[in-house]
């Protein structure tokens, strides 16, 4: 088990939708018997990778993972803290970065 505090999960997420492709993202959740995927993020219809866009993410996570999907837009951050956690100026408790 890997435990993550709110800016490292936030960061380790945005890698994995980002900057992996759609077989490393989704093997890593049926790898690890993901049940229930909480997407937070504020815009999920309009990401760059197509896989994580809302629909495709939920009918991808159930079809190769039997993970369902849920979507909680009030628990993501405001726009505020978005915009100070991308130029490196938020840090919520011990940061730690973890490379797979």
């Amino acid at each position: 088990m890997v435990i993550f505090n709110e800016s490292t999960l936030h960061e380790y997420l945005y890698n994995w939708l980002y900057q992996k492709n759609a077989s490393t993202f989704f093997g890593f959740i049926k790898q690890s018997d993901v049940k229930t995927l909480i997407d937070v993020r504020l815009n999920n219809v309009s990401q760059l990778a197509g896989f994580a866009k809302r629909d495709d993410l939920k009918f991808f996570l159930k079809e190769l993972c039997g993970t369902d999907y849920v979507h909680s837009p009030e628990l993501a951050p405001t726009k505020d803290i978005l915009n100070a956690y991308k130029k490196g100026g938020i840090c919520l408790g011990k940061c730690t970065r973890i490379n797979f």
